[in-house]
């Protein structure tokens, strides 16, 4: 991450400290903007590790099932009021 800020540093011509910060609250965003592994990833990333895709893949599928139960859930709802509403 180092580099990077580095990097900033030399493009925008803001000190090593100013470079930092619009890093940080740029990662902020980003993240925020994330499923939460993809997010710890990036700053992984980042610094230098290796990406985990496993961990991204089990995190997605996980969000991916609760939106779809949420979903069946609120179906099977809609369907008992239809049903209540015929007997």
């Amino acid at each position: 991450m180092e580099d990077l800020i580095k990097t900033i540093s030399e493009r925008s011509g803001f000190s090593a400290d100013q470079s930092k910060a619009a890093l940080t609250v740029v990662l902020s965003v980003l993240k925020d903007k994330m499923p939460t592994s993809l997010g710890g990833q990036l700053e992984a990333i980042l610094t230098g590790k290796q990406l985990d895709v496993a961990s991204i893949i089990k995190e997605l599928s996980a969000d991916k099932f609760q939106d779809l139960k949420g979903s069946a859930e609120e179906k099977l709802d809609d369907l008992k009021d239809s049903f209540k509403k015929l007997f």
